[in-house]
């Protein structure tokens, strides 16, 4: 899902300002197409970027809400499928003799994908920038697995693996970084 709206859970907030009809229509298509500059063309408005500039407003961030409420979209189910797409597989291919010829392998692409996407709704990063928040601390275990998808999916590149730290278990049990940040 393309779009930022959040709303704090103890402070309802009742939509005060009517919509126009081009905004109710707006709401519509952003439950349509998921894209917000598609969804504000596809309402009428002259350009993509209307889109941006409409979520700003209080009231339709609400009626959005609202909106995704009434169709079953809260943030239980947004959870469920960024967890299905983080573990995102290629399906079981069969040979011509119905034998499997490749079980399911991971989707590298795709969790990379997802895992951008949880990270914007997380509020890890500002969508506009890509600037990493400094407030908010997520702590990600990259796997070798996953450190591929982040290369096949070009959010990170072969050096930046490189760069991050390994981790075993010592005697204890405990995590030890192995490998020293000088260079």
């Amino acid at each position: 899902m393309g779009w930022k709206v959040r709303r704090p859970k103890s402070l309802p907030v009742k939509n005060k300002t009517p919509l126009t009809a081009r905004e109710k229509k707006f709401v519509k298509k952003v439950l349509e197409y998921e894209q917000i500059g598609k969804a504000a063309l596809a309402a009428g408005y002259a350009n993509r970027e209307y889109g941006s500039a409409l979520l700003k407003r209080e009231h339709i961030r609400q009626a959005i809400l609202e909106a995704m409420d009434k169709v079953g979209i809260n943030s239980g189910y947004i959870a469920q499928k960024l967890k299905e797409g983080l573990e995102a597989t290629y399906p079981k291919k069969y040979s011509s003799k119905g034998k499997v010829v490749q079980e399911n392998e991971p989707d590298y692409f795709t969790r990379g994908q997802y895992l951008d996407k949880a990270l914007k709704v997380s509020g890890a990063y500002d969508t506009e920038t890509k600037e990493v928040h400094t407030q908010r601390e997520l702590v990600l275990v990259i796997t070798p697995e996953l450190a591929k998808g982040l290369v096949d999916a070009e959010i990170i590149d072969a050096e930046e693996i490189k760069m991050l730290p390994e981790q075993k278990e010592n005697k204890d049990g405990k995590k030890v970084d192995t490998r020293s940040n000088t260079a």
